[in-house]
């Protein structure tokens, strides 16, 4: 599992610890329409990388803690396909339990996908998912309504393990 590590300090190229990977960035998903990696970060957590005609972006995560809002979420990064035809997506690290992961979209649209082992390049007992969501032509951004609404993750038995409510509301402009 990933060590409990200190927060990540900034250094003299101005990039934290904690995006800074180390070893080989491996390919979870990559095709045409999306690409998703991957890495062991400097400060012992994990990186995700990801591309797709909708966005990218990246994001650091760790084990979750006792204070953390997830028990079971390492790192969660998507973005909604922006034009008709796009494709957008949400993809995640998982605690090991975590057998599938559903999220509810802004729309009512619920979608899930299982998970998958992680590479074994992370050295970490974890799980990734990839979701792939259509572009719902909805405009996307802080004074626009959070465009996925639930996450919701489910043991092999299909019990809910956690609900989790998306962390972003709609800022007043």
């Amino acid at each position: 599992m990933i060590p409990s590590v200190p927060e990540a300090e900034w250094d003299s190229d101005f990039r934290p610890a904690m995006f800074r990977p180390i070893g080989p960035q491996i390919e979870i998903t990559d095709d045409a329409d999306l690409s998703i990696k991957v890495s062991r970060a400097q400060d012992g957590g994990c990186i995700l990388h990801a591309r797709s005609g909708g966005g990218s972006g990246g994001c650091a995560g760790r084990l979750p803690g006792p204070d953390d809002r997830s028990k079971h979420v390492v790192a969660i990064i998507g973005a909604p396909a922006m034009r008709k035809g796009g494709v957008g997506f949400v993809t995640g690290l998982v605690t090991p339990n975590v057998a599938r992961v559903e999220v509810e979209l802004r729309d009512g649209t619920r979608i899930s996908a299982p998970t998958e082992v992680a590479p074994d390049a992370l050295e970490a007992d974890l799980r990734t998912f990839v979701i792939r969501t259509p572009a719902d032509e909805q405009p996307f951004g802080p004074g626009y309504p959070p465009w996925t609404r639930e996450y919701v993750l489910f043991a092999s038995d299909d019990a809910v393990l956690e609900r989790l409510g998306s962390s972003r509301r709609t800022r007043d402009t």
